[in-house]
């Protein structure tokens, strides 16, 4: 516990409303995606419910500047942001009801190599060659807050459903929320980084696949038959799968990139995940395949 965190402990609730003086805080380490992990100011209001605030942009600030000037900002933050009344207090106070959860549910696609201690903290499906959580997600009635609650197995209990019942009702929830576009500019990005001598492909032979206004869209990968789907548009054929971020996926067609080196298209997006993507938003290094006639989702390296 840094000297910052007692005084935050010590003094936060002096900066709230008088409503809030019975609320208990704590401050505990959160691994988040791609196992990085960070500090978190709780505040527990209730039995059921408690806001979580990251720390650290005030950790970093504590450094040069006033202690009490950080927290006033923070409960400014709090107030405005965490506990406005835009839906995201209902969300935490009725996440107990699975009524209120399920058209709400979605999934979370990583990497297993990459997030092997937030596997063992949440419900985690084996999915092919990745790893698949399940989540709560709402966004504010403004647009400016979005909530993320990751299912655990407690939760389960609460809820008294199965795994498999909360796999396949968060796939259920979310499956018609995928976009497909042709996108020319991911891909020119992609290739400015890589080696400038390659032919680029055609920009209808590359399309992105997310969702339409909220984050997570790589869990198409926990949807084969939508994969299936998008193969048929490309005329039957198997894809090769390049994960952007846990946002989005790039596919194209095996055929397209005949003559294309498989190392160079890993060296773009080693490349592009360090220099362009956020560390929690990194998938993965590696290519993935889709296996048309087995509706399979593999490593490339297994698919070939």
């Amino acid at each position: 516990m840094t000297n910052f965190e007692n005084y935050v402990l010590d003094h936060f609730l002096e900066y709230l409303p008088e409503k809030y003086k019975d609320a208990k805080l704590r401050i505990e380490t959160v691994t988040k995606q791609n196992d990085q992990e960070y500090r978190m100011l709780v505040l527990k209001l209730t039995r059921a419910k408690e806001i979580r605030m990251d720390l650290k942009i005030a950790e970093r600030r504590a450094k040069t500047d006033p202690y009490d000037e950080i927290i006033s900002e923070m409960a400014e933050f709090f107030l405005n942001n965490c506990h406005n009344k835009n839906g995201m207090e209902a969300f935490v106070s009725n996440i107990i009801d699975y009524t209120f959860v399920k058209p709400k549910l979605r999934l979370i696609v990583m990497s297993a190599n990459r997030n092997k201690k937030l596997g063992q903290q949440a419900v985690t499906w084996s999915f092919g060659p990745v790893m698949v959580q399940a989540c709560v997600y709402i966004a504010s009635g403004d647009g400016n807050n979005e909530g993320v609650v990751r299912i655990k197995p407690e939760h389960l209990k609460l809820w008294k459903v199965t795994e498999e019942q909360l796999f396949e009702d968060a796939r259920l929830a979310e499956e018609d929320l995928f976009t497909i576009h042709s996108d020319a500019d991911l891909f020119t990005s992609l290739t400015q980084l890589g080696r400038q001598s390659k032919p680029n492909l055609p920009a209808t032979a590359f399309y992105c696949i997310n969702k339409w206004n909220e984050p997570f869209g790589a869990s198409i990968l926990a949807h084969p038959d939508l994969l299936y789907q998008y193969g048929l548009m490309l005329g039957m054929k198997d894809l090769v799968i390049i994960p952007s971020s846990l946002h989005e996926i790039l596919i194209v067609t095996e055929e397209m990139l005949e003559g294309y080196d498989l190392s160079d298209i890993k060296q773009m997006v080693k490349e592009v995940n360090e220099e362009e993507v956020a560390e929690t938003d990194v998938f993965d290094d590696t290519l993935l395949g889709f296996d048309m006639n087995k509706k399979k989702l593999c490593s490339y390296e297994e698919y070939m």
